[in-house]
């Protein structure tokens, strides 16, 4: 099983927060079974002041490859989540990940 890892638990695990979520993206690592979308890609590394170990950590996992078809199953499983009345954003770009002191 790879679990394709959405970005506010990447944030969260990257910002050492505490959670189900942090503690399962810690044994998804170990086990090497994490792939990122393209979106947290592009979301986490599009903050201008990540440090750049999180920079090389983000950069050695796997990326989800975008097949044909991929943005029309991303946006219906994205209908089926709104219409359960559950949040589905696309992106949040304030990511609140904590710069190492000097």
């Amino acid at each position: 099983m790879v679990v394709a890892l959405e970005t506010s638990s990447l944030v969260a695990f990257l910002s050492g927060a505490e959670g189900s979520d942090v503690d399962w993206i810690d044994s998804l690592l170990e086990a090497g079974t994490i792939i990122l979308p393209p979106t947290a890609v592009v979301e986490v590394l599009s903050d201008p002041k990540l440090p750049p170990q999180l920079v090389r950590f983000i950069e050695r996992i796997p990326t989800l490859d975008i097949l044909s078809g991929y943005w029309m199953r991303a946006a219906s499983l994205r209908a089926k989540i709104i219409s359960k009345a559950s949040k589905a954003r696309l992106a949040v770009m304030s990511h609140g990940i904590p710069t190492p002191s000097p």
